[in-house]
């Protein structure tokens, strides 16, 4: 939860900083970087906790789905699509409320700052209260319309954990980029419809890239990306070349592939090395 958040805070930060450098006023960068950045990083963070504690809904197991159009009735889909949706609508609409109070907290600290009336400071509270959870839900929906276009894959397709992760990869994408996509238009039109066309194009791009990049991380690749590929590696748990390190694994016995897992070829090993995970290391200097 944390390094998703702080990660998705980081880029989503950077992103919305560069449109706003672009387009705004120098000095209402910082705070609206700041606002965003915090804003973001908690939500997606707590959304991605929340996710992983909820065990049957399978968050962050790759999905043996694909992306296509034909090969399935419609009424599969349409089915598929039902299932997904109070998940994936719930889950937007309470990351959305968590982005609203915090944006709308710093927005209206920062008005109480500028000697604003108080009747302004609690419309910018307001304002974001309702703004927050609405983006939320309108994530939650999009990725629910999103599974019309899942299928499943044949059984002889993604039999690796690497094809797994490929597949997984384009179903990444795909979301995240129709959510980048409809939000960001959505939101920038009714910005600009209420406060002219300069402040709607930046609102629409920094709300389509941070709700994209939010929603990636919400993801089994973005999660083998950000811990797998990144932190293990950083925190010196994994080497940097994880495929490579597998496949020697697999070399030399230790672990073999099962379908599109890895498995501990020796179950007394396996469990010598989640014992030895439980405890502490032995301090430095000591024997290993």
């Amino acid at each position: 939860m944390v390094v998703s958040g702080a990660l998705c805070r980081l880029v989503s930060g950077a992103a919305v900083a560069l449109v706003n450098v672009l387009i705004s006023a120098p000095s209402l960068v910082l705070l609206t970087v700041f606002l965003n950045m915090l804003g973001i990083g908690l939500a997606f963070g707590l959304v991605h906790g929340f996710a992983s504690k909820i065990e049957a809904s399978g968050s962050f197991k790759p999905s043996r789905m694909q992306i296509g159009v034909g090969g399935e009735p419609r009424g599969v889909r349409s089915r598929r699509v039902l299932e997904s949706f109070l998940p994936r609508a719930g889950g937007g609409l309470a990351g959305g409320l968590v982005f609203g109070i915090v944006y709308g907290s710093g927005a209206a600290v920062y008005a109480m700052l500028l000697s604003y009336p108080w009747l302004s400071v609690a419309l910018f509270f307001g304002n974001w209260l309702v703004a927050g959870p609405l983006l939320g839900l309108g994530i939650g929906i999009v990725l629910a319309l999103a599974a019309w276009l899942e299928t499943d894959a044949k059984p002889k397709e993604s039999v690796s954990a690497t094809d797994l992760l490929h597949t997984n990869r384009t179903i990444v994408l795909v979301q995240a980029a129709a959510v980048g996509l409809v939000l960001g238009l959505g939101y920038g039109t009714a910005v600009t419809h209420f406060n002219g066309f300069t402040l709607g194009l930046e609102s629409g791009i920094g709300c389509g890239l941070a709700s994209a990049i939010g929603v990636g991380t919400l993801t089994a690749w973005s999660r083998w990306v950000v811990l797998v590929r990144l932190w293990l590696p950083v925190s010196g748990r994994l080497p940097w070349r994880v495929n490579a390190f597998l496949d020697d694994a697999r070399t030399r016995g230790v672990l073999r592939p099962a379908g599109a897992v890895y498995q501990f070829r020796h179950a007394r090993l396996r469990d010598h090395l989640a014992e030895y995970g439980q405890h502490e290391r032995p301090a430095e200097g000591r024997s290993q």
